[in-house]
């Protein structure tokens, strides 16, 4: 291989001829726009393991991702390139009003560092909205677990609102079984790991099976939308109105938790949508 050469002459030799202006003109009209996306400081956490708080998002205008997966694009435009993804609860900062309709009703805003996303039934820029408070509980990216994190090892119902007598009597008919193997199960039972589900709250006095034995309720640990009757927010399209049983969980499949509480002695965790 011939070692590389810096000389002028190599250098215009191996060059195009300069386009005109007419064809620079009409390339830069045909090349899609692209966003400039600055860097805020690195990532989240680096290979080392070590953790960039990410800038504070301060007090001008935001929105919040309602659905699933909103997608961010290059462009106020619904044809526009996507160029990424919020997941539901984020909150973003926002940048000047509304930035059009192309393909958007609700019209488009430019967000923080860059993209803009569609105002409408996935965005919304009302952050007391019901969805948004729920998900309100982001993951703590300065620790290795950043949510609370569990494994089924025996499976079970997936409630969309806490589960009276009548329903667990319809829908876990074998639960004093399941309740006397849980108490036995000295490896993954009443005796592991309370204080895992007490991540953001004070370690409790009590052991899980002196729980259930007085049919503790911790109200106070209750999320708001469980309350009085209530049902999860409708995320995954799963809890519809007056829904109970909404899904089944098997064996050895993991999951990540916002919420942690006792209900009647029993504990209940709120899982974070996949």
């Amino acid at each position: 291989m011939p070692p590389l050469t810096t000389s002028a002459a190599t250098t215009e030799a191996a060059a195009p001829p300069p386009p005109s202006a007419a064809a620079s003109q009409s390339a830069a009209a045909a090349a899609p726009e692209e966003p400039e996306i600055v860097n805020a400081g690195g990532p989240l956490v680096d290979l080392d393991g070590k953790h960039v708080a990410p800038p504070p998002l301060g007090d001008g205008p935001k929105v919040a991702a309602t659905g699933m997966l909103v997608p961010v694009h290059a462009r106020p435009a619904g044809a526009a390139k996507k160029i990424g993804w919020l997941r539901a609860g984020a909150i973003v900062a926002t940048k000047g009003e509304d930035a059009g309709k192309d393909g958007c009703a609700g019209g488009w805003r430019a967000i923080e560092p860059a993209g803009f996303v569609c105002v409408g039934d996935k965005v919304t820029t009302d952050l007391d909205d019901p969805l948004v408070r729920a998900t309100a509980r982001r993951p703590d990216a300065s620790q290795k677990l950043p949510y609370m994190y569990g494994t089924v090892t025996r499976g079970g119902p997936v409630y969309a609102k806490i589960p009276t007598a009548a329903d667990l009597e319809k829908f876990e008919p074998n639960l004093d079984g399941h309740i006397d193997k849980w108490k036995k199960d000295e490896t993954s039972g009443a005796s592991y790991g309370l204080e895992l589900w007490y991540k953001w709250r004070e370690k409790p006095s009590f052991s899980a099976w002196e729980a259930w034995e007085e049919k503790l309720t911790e109200a106070d640990a209750v999320p708001f939308y469980l309350k009085d009757g209530g049902s999860v927010p409708d995320l995954s399209g799963l809890a519809k109105a007056g829904a109970v049983k909404i899904d089944q969980i098997d064996r050895r499949q993991g999951a990540a938790f916002l919420e942690s509480f006792l209900w009647e002695g029993r504990r209940y965790n709120a899982q974070r949508a996949k």
